[in-house]
């Protein structure tokens, strides 16, 4: 998310940092409020101190996201309910 040097603040642009395109530009950034976009929607806040002109901010959806995944303990408990945990053909 991009504060543009110029213009009116406070608007932002959403660009994706992988292809460069602008996903959402020329926002009214109100803080509070919610931002949609690409299926993501998240909410701005400040405590006073809206962003100023030129701040950047990246949202990253993958970093940390094994952390929460966890087994169903059903798996856990009988393998053979994932089919890549199945005796091969031939029994080796």
């Amino acid at each position: 998310m991009c504060l543009p040097p110029t213009g009116p603040p406070p608007q932002f642009d959403v660009v994706n940092a992988t292809t460069g395109e602008t996903v959402l530009g020329g926002q009214t950034y109100v803080s509070g409020a919610t931002v949609a976009f690409d299926g993501l929607a998240l909410v701005l806040a400040d405590s006073g101190q809206p962003p100023r002109r030129g701040d950047t901010f990246v949202i990253d959806t993958t970093r940390g996201a094994a952390q929460a995944m966890a087994v169903n303990p059903e798996v856990v408990a009988d393998v053979r309910k994932i089919a890549a945990a199945q005796t091969p053909r031939g029994g080796r």
